[in-house]
């Protein structure tokens, strides 16, 4: 008899593509150099937000019905020396209950170790 040439199946190929696709996952580094510090300064920038976001709510009548636009991204811009302004606005009951909406403008710093209130502004639309 002669040689018996061994055909792959599908089973065999789907097998292979999951091994290969699993030990390129493994070795492949999961962010290039750079993006540690894109993905740091991202974060820092929702931190900025949420921060911004406390210190005008510490300045309302009625805090707890501070209403804030979603996300962080278009109203965060990064400034020199780890610092961050916040422009948006806040929709929040006065002291006769009716809401009304502010705009703010809040910069803030990152210290290394807290961040701090560098100035904050609240306009009546």
């Amino acid at each position: 008899m002669g040689e018996q040439k061994k055909r792959f199946n599908q089973n065999d190929i789907a097998l292979i593509a999951v091994v290969i696709f699993v030990a390129a996952w493994w070795v492949w580094p999961s962010r290039s150099p750079a993006e540690p510090a894109q993905s740091e300064s991202r974060d820092r920038k929702t931190e900025a937000w949420v921060m911004c976001q406390q210190f005008v709510e510490a300045r309302l009548k009625s805090p707890a019905s501070a209403e804030f636009p979603w996300g962080s991204a278009p109203y965060v811009t990064r400034l020199p020396d780890d610092r961050y302004r916040a422009r948006a606005y806040v929709d929040a009951q006065n002291s006769f209950g009716a809401m009304l909406r502010n705009d703010f403008n809040c910069v803030v710093e990152w210290t290394g170790e807290r961040w701090e209130l560098e100035s904050l502004t609240l306009t009546p639309q």
